[in-house]
């Protein structure tokens, strides 16, 4: 040992060669905790899971592979300080983090040289606690200019009444993020209003009760696991005195009406994410295992597990006419469609050099699909 440090150690190869974000990570993971790992839970990018200095560093504390469908945002039943520790080209997934939870702590760690280690995200309790929508009201019957009140409320759909700070008639609005668990057929119930009551997913209206006194049903609407855009806006008629918002659903295998837990509710609106669809194996064939909404593309963000294969689907705004080039960089197989056209084709393993392609695309929203397949580990 005193040979190689006296004789290689001074050498920038064998530096390079040394690795120590796992430690580097296990020393900070160690001191955020000070000493109470009961009270935290934390996400490790892939290349910090299994066996690491963590373990015999931090004996106690919560460590889970992150799953990036699964585990960003924090999941709805997750509670106590969280913290995430990500490679530094995952500096994607501290941005959405940071996003959903404006005071959360980042930290960037690097190596003597510069090098950068490890990025890491630090959410406390009471941040990952905070649930519910954001709520404003205007008066008159629209929801158009600067609103007179704007908060955040814990339980938007409980007996209580929202109290308006200003007479009837006037506009409320409710909205934020609604955080599915599992894909499938949903159905939502809008309880009885004095006024008029819109329900809008994805920016799109759901189910409207415009009978004050009666509730109104959606049809079924299929909706990906994942964060999705939540809104509900109210009109409150002249001479009416507070007025309940209340929101019912029936998720996916559920048999009778339940009201929305505040938990699934977010007080900030979704990143607009990409539809996933997860194949078993390396092979685009047969139904997929899972669909989710994704808030970012990322090849690796299933964590360490076997062999699989995603579909990542959603539209691209072209703001004029005229040639695009693409360039798509993978480890292992991937293909990129443009407006249905394969417009980069890197079907093979192990390579992951650049691949460019050209396409001639006209003004507005055009179709875009990108196939990859992740040979395993």
């Amino acid at each position: 040992m005193s040979t190689y440090f006296s004789r290689q150690g001074w050498q920038p190869g064998p530096w390079a060669e040394l690795d120590v974000s796992r430690t580097r990570a296990a020393r900070y993971l160690r001191r955020i905790v000070d000493g109470a790992p009961g009270s935290w839970h934390v996400y490790l990018g892939r290349s910090f899971c299994g066996p690491s200095p963590i373990d015999a560093l931090v004996p106690g504390l919560a460590t889970e592979c992150l799953i990036l469908p699964d585990h960003v945002p924090v999941p709805p039943d997750r509670t106590g300080n969280v913290a995430y520790v990500l490679e530094p080209r995952l500096g994607s997934v501290a941005d959405a983090l940071q996003h959903y939870y404006p005071e959360a702590r980042r930290k960037e760690e690097r190596d003597i040289t510069g090098r950068p280690l490890f990025v890491a995200v630090v959410i406390p309790a009471r941040v990952v606690d905070r649930r519910g929508l954001r709520s404003a009201f205007w008066p008159g019957e629209f929801t158009a200019g600067t609103p007179v009140a704007e908060a955040s409320v814990a339980n938007p759909f409980s007996d209580s009444p929202a109290q308006s700070p200003i007479p009837a008639p006037y506009a409320h609005r409710l909205w934020g993020g609604l955080y599915l668990t599992e894909t499938g057929a949903y159905r939502f119930r809008l309880g009885p209003s004095p006024g008029q009551l819109f329900l809008y997913l994805n920016d799109l209206l759901a189910v409207a009760a415009l009978h004050g006194g009666a509730s109104s049903v959606s049809p079924p609407i299929w909706l990906p696991q994942g964060v999705i855009p939540f809104r509900v806006e109210q009109v409150v008629p002249s001479g009416s005195g507070p007025a309940l918002v209340y929101v019912e659903w029936m998720p996916p295998g559920a048999q009778r009406w339940e009201p929305i837990p505040p938990g699934r509710l977010l007080p900030v609106l979704p990143l607009n994410g990409i539809i996933a669809a997860y194949y078993r194996g390396d092979r685009l064939v047969g139904k997929p295992t899972r669909v989710v909404v994704a808030p970012l593309l990322l090849g690796d963000g299933m964590g360490r597990q076997d062999a699989y294969a995603v579909r990542w689907l959603c539209s691209l705004g072209v703001s004029e006419e005229g040639e695009y080039r693409f360039r798509l960089r993978s480890k292992d197989g991937a293909r990129l469609y443009v407006d249905h056209r394969l417009v980069v084709d890197h079907w093979r393993l192990d390579d992951p050099s650049p691949q460019e392609g050209m396409i001639s695309l006209k003004q507005g929203w055009v179709p875009v699909e990108l196939r990859y397949f992740n040979s395993g580990g």
